[in-house]
């Protein structure tokens, strides 16, 4: 939660898209800090944490606001289609069977193989177009690749629980 607070911070405070995209180095490191101070047990006063979760916990609105706005504004059903279906049934079906086959390896229990499958089914959400934003990805595809995955999930997730089950 630390890592995606980070970043989404790095994107508000950068003052361009040109600036975003010039400096990958710079928007990863506040993502790995916050991977390191995640694994140390420091106690802030509450005078300190309760504004960090608030902030923390407006991280994911912002995201969607904004993918919200790019998507009314720029989605148009182009060349980039093929590219964002790929994106799609690579995230709904290829990656639950690869998921499927590498976790009979591990010894864990059925529910933990069944958990573990259907998150890796969902379809993709907000972290994708965040990236976008921070790196120089394509939004456009991006966009519609949440769009696309989100409506297939209906039936995709349908068939990966009556497969896993």
């Amino acid at each position: 939660m630390a890592a995606a607070t980070m970043i989404v911070v790095r994107f508000l405070i950068s003052a361009s898209p040109v600036e975003r995209q010039a400096q990958p180095e710079q928007a990863r490191r506040p993502a790995q800090g916050g991977v390191v101070l995640g694994q140390v047990d420091i106690v802030l006063p509450q005078v300190l944490q309760s504004p960090i979760n608030m902030f923390a916990a407006s991280a994911s609105p912002v995201v969607l606001i904004s993918l919200g706005i790019f998507i009314s504004k720029k989605i148009q059903f182009n060349k980039n289609l093929i590219h964002s279906a790929f994106i799609s049934l690579y995230k709904l079906i290829l990656l639950p069977i690869i998921f499927i086959f590498l976790l009979q390896f591990l010894n864990l229990s059925r529910t933990d193989v069944s958990i573990s499958v259907l998150e890796a089914a969902m379809p993709l959400a907000i972290t994708p177009f965040a990236m976008a934003e921070i790196y120089p990805l394509d939004k456009e595809i991006i966009s519609m690749a949440v769009i696309i995955s989100t409506m297939l999930s209906l039936f995709t997730l349908i068939a990966v629980s009556l497969i896993i089950n």
